[in-house]
């Protein structure tokens, strides 16, 4: 039986997508947890010591197929919904270029299977690993007020939610992804209790997003999201800014236990962040500032930096910042920085900081120079500035 079925994954490439439908409606039931031979999706997929899990053909084909019509499409998610609770699996389905579209997808009104898409992404977040790259990635979106969101996605066109005719003119920017999943959680809602499907603002009412929010909300840099001050819309420049996790609070009477559950768990996380106590008790008409706040100190925090890396001119200034914690705290603050000026000034800092001291006269060091001039040390043999190990911040 388990040969047959492994003859069958080659046909999920097949030219014809009646021939792929069959494959993978065989397949699929053999993705649950339990089944006999689910072993055939993980078969090359162990790695050794350091080295990551490679990423087998059967789960990339599984990925491509998210993007087919829409029983192939269908089964597709359903399988990875499936397979997503191993931990094998965590590093090929979180790679960024995937979340970008099934991100994408879940933000996108015309989605059809928006809703399974929201239970992977449920599933997969449950990984710290996982749950960072979604804390920090962004998706492009092409502003366009005619749409029921005001934007649309380019990064989900599949076959099950084809691109708008006529194609958006504007030009696709850059947008955090998280507050466009906190509004597409909210927009669910409102399809949810709208009886007429041709009136509906969505095609899902991605309940699982809930359960989305709970699991980022269990790291520290997810509590500062939900109490980060924002405008209403990432579309908007100006307005009344406003806590995402506000948004959350008319869920907890909801009657889809997913919402309700999800929702009530993103809270009790959100409360282990201690500055946001009184923000969290306060009424409506009381605006609170909780700490720290993305909003409007970004200037100040790149100044500090800078004085930093002017400090670190001298041998001298550099063994006094090590001596007194800097690292430490600098380590800290690059965890939950989101503008990338400020991370790239961080990790020039860290590299100051980290790198062994070369043999140098004594008596050069002098002035400081320009902050653009601030010196780097040589990287080791073999590396270059564009290699992550440069920049990595280790634990200490």
């Amino acid at each position: 039986m388990e040969a047959q079925l492994r003859q069958l994954i080659p046909f999920l490439r097949d030219r014809n997508p009646q021939v792929r439908q069959t494959a993978l409606s065989n397949l699929l039931p053999q993705t649950p947890k339990d089944s006999p031979h689910r072993n055939i999706f993980f078969a090359g997929l162990a790695g050794g010591g350091l080295k990551k899990p490679k990423e087998n053909d059967i789960i990339r084909d599984l990925k491509l197929l998210c993007r087919d019509q829409l029983s192939v499409s269908h089964d597709a998610f359903r399988a990875l919904v499936n397979l997503s609770d191993s931990p094998m699996l965590v590093s090929t389905l979180s790679e960024p270029a995937f979340l970008a579209f099934i991100v994408s997808y879940i933000t996108n009104p015309q989605s059809v299977l928006a809703d399974l898409a929201a239970m992977l992404l449920s599933n997969l977040t449950a990984s710290s690993a996982a749950c960072a790259t979604v804390l920090s990635l962004n998706i492009d979106i092409i502003p366009e007020p005619t749409f029921p969101n005001s934007f649309y996605p380019p990064q989900s066109r599949c076959a099950t939610c084809v691109a708008p005719v006529p194609y958006p003119a504007a030009a696709a920017r850059a947008s955090p992804a998280l507050p466009l999943l906190v509004d597409a959680f909210v927009q669910g809602a409102q399809t949810d209790e709208s009886g007429d499907a041709s009136t509906r603002l969505r095609k899902g009412n991605v309940h699982f997003l809930a359960s989305v929010f709970a699991n980022l909300s269990t790291s520290p840099a997810g509590r500062t999201f939900f109490f980060g001050p924002r405008v209403p819309s990432v579309l908007e420049t100006n307005g009344a800014l406003e806590y995402p996790l506000v948004k959350l609070l008319a869920f907890t009477e909801h009657k889809d236990v997913i919402r309700r559950g999800g929702v009530a768990s993103t809270l009790k996380n959100c409360v282990f962040h201690v500055p946001g106590h009184k923000a969290f008790l306060s009424p409506d008409s009381v605006g609170v500032s909780v700490p720290p706040s993305p909003s409007p100190d970004a200037a100040i925090r790149l100044m500090h930096v800078e004085t930093l890396l002017l400090l670190c001119h001298t041998r001298w200034g550099r063994d006094h910042l090590r001596e007194h914690g800097v690292y430490e705290i600098v380590r800290a603050a690059h965890e939950n920085e989101s503008v990338d000026k400020i991370s790239e000034h961080i990790e020039r800092l860290v590299n100051l900081l980290k790198s062994d001291e070369p043999e140098v006269d004594p008596s050069l060091d002098s002035d400081p120079p320009a902050m653009d001039a601030v010196p780097m040390p040589e990287t080791s043999a073999g590396s270059s500035e564009s290699d992550d190990e440069d920049n990595r911040i280790d634990e200490v």
